[in-house]
């Protein structure tokens, strides 16, 4: 009796465990994740292409090991709130001073995808 006392004590506390990475808002699962930083690039012939980062503003002074080349066209945004969706490579980010969130797709032809 002891032992089946046991079990159902212990049953509810592994059914309660939850490690998935979402938030949740209104009861639906919303694939974004909070992130530090993203960084996006893609390079044409070895050197030149393009490059965006994306850094949230209370870690603007950390060294992120960002993507980066030699002899890329750089976009930099310090930014109040920042979410990354790997499953579609999208960022939903918030500039500072801004009311609504942007939606930007880095697809297949950004060959370098770093976030944190």
């Amino acid at each position: 009796m002891k032992k089946l006392l046991l079990l159902l004590l212990f049953i509810p506390l592994v059914s309660c465990q939850n490690d998935v990475d979402e938030e949740v808002i209104n009861n639906q699962s919303d694939p974004f994740v909070s992130i530090k930083y993203a960084s996006f690039q893609y390079s044409i012939g070895g050197s030149y292409g393009s490059q965006v980062n994306f850094t949230h503003k209370d870690y603007q002074n950390n060294n992120f090991n960002y993507c980066g080349c030699m002899a890329c066209n750089t976009n930099s945004y310090i930014v109040e709130e920042l979410y990354y969706d790997k499953s579609t490579s999208t960022i939903k980010y918030k500039i500072l001073g801004e009311e609504s969130y942007t939606l930007a797709v880095y697809g297949s032809k950004w060959s370098c995808k770093k976030y944190e």
